[in-house]
């Protein structure tokens, strides 16, 4: 992550897909790990409000493919959001990823 630094107070966003489950104990392994040093909060995409990522300050995104490589159902809706031709290209500048 180039420019990620684990500074205290610092607020860490991790959203996972997964249809097996192996992006969320991951998704989880680095969770324990990062609460220790910054201020983590972690979520399924599926759960996440979408409209409140220019909000946060820097989001990880663990996530796995299905076994023909398609993305996780639960990432669908998330994944057509971006999508919009309509979202400003800046609306994420603030965004750590």
């Amino acid at each position: 992550m180039s420019g990620f630094e684990t500074t205290p107070g610092r607020r860490v966003r991790i959203l996972y897909a997964s249809e097996t489950g192996n992006a969320e104990d991951l998704a989880y392994s680095l969770f324990g790990i990062l609460r220790e040093q910054v201020k983590a909060n972690i979520s399924s995409i599926s759960s996440y409000d979408v409209t409140q990522l220019p909000e946060e300050e820097v989001i990880i995104f663990v996530l796995s493919t299905t076994g023909d490589g398609e993305c996780p159902s639960s990432m669908v809706g998330f994944w057509k959001f971006l999508l919009q031709k309509n979202l400003p290209k800046t609306s994420l500048a603030s965004v750590a990823v």
